[in-house]
């Protein structure tokens, strides 16, 4: 089987924008990890000072944590990630 040159170079192409794609979105994955580790230990600290705050906080832990883990479910689906970063 043939190839055409000009079939061969959009080949490639297309494979670097999916990697490119992949290894973004598993940046991605990681910095929203970060952020909600961040976030919660902010959380922890603010619940003796203000217990109100500090469950506001944990709240929005929670909803990072609910669209990290779809997102990493659908990356995962496709192959991007196998699991939660380990920080």
């Amino acid at each position: 089987m043939k190839i055409s040159k000009e079939k061969l170079v959009m080949i490639i192409k297309e494979e670097v924008k999916s990697f490119i794609a992949e290894s973004e979105s598993k940046d991605q994955v990681k910095e929203l990890s970060g952020i909600i580790d961040d976030v919660d230990n902010i959380a922890n600290k603010i619940y003796q000072s203000s217990p109100e705050l500090a469950k506001e906080l944990a709240n929005q832990v929670q909803r990072l944590t609910n669209i990290h883990d779809k997102l990493e479910a659908l990356l995962r689906d496709t192959g991007v990630v196998d699991r939660r970063p380990d920080w």
